[in-house]
């Protein structure tokens, strides 16, 4: 399958999800086409590749000012990014902290899927993956910090 024709297929897909908001954007220069989908609330992004016959479908979630402050100061880092993992890993999705785990900003999910696999199907499908990750990755954000408050209260 060419990037066209990939690009083709994936339009007239995602034309056919009423429920969410598709913008194609295809003004990215690290991608052949991009498009901006919105399930309900979550954001996502999915990109055909320039280099590699691959779809990446990628959500980044952000948090609260207050809490990446938190998470900053905390030398237990670890106990979120190993819940996280023991969280995400069934899921199959790629996690990455931006900027990095240390001063964590946001975190970024990718899954791909290789053109010999893209069927309408396995598009929504990790597409609903991602989306779900991003709700399971500010649930665990969310306890770690909460988890952090009783520990200063306590203290």
């Amino acid at each position: 399958m060419k990037r066209e024709e990939a690009k083709k297929k994936i339009s007239r897909w995602l034309s056919q999800e009423t429920q969410w908001k598709v913008q194609p954007t295809g003004n990215d220069p690290n991608y052949y086409f991009v498009w901006d989908v919105e399930l309900g609330d979550i954001p996502a992004a999915i990109c055909i590749e320039k280099k590699v016959n691959r779809v990446d479908i990628i959500g980044n979630v952000s948090f609260e000012e207050y809490d990446k402050t938190a998470y900053k100061l905390t030398r237990d880092k670890h106990l979120f990014r190993s819940n996280l993992k023991m969280n995400t890993i069934p899921l199959g999705v790629i996690a990455k902290a931006l900027p990095s785990v240390e001063e964590l900003e946001n975190m970024q999910f990718t899954k791909m899927i290789y053109f010999d696999a893209l069927t309408q199907d396995n598009l929504i499908n990790m597409l609903i993956r991602v989306a779900d990750t991003l709700e399971i990755a500010g649930f665990i954000f969310r306890r770690f910090v909460e988890s952090l408050e009783r520990q200063r209260q306590d203290s």
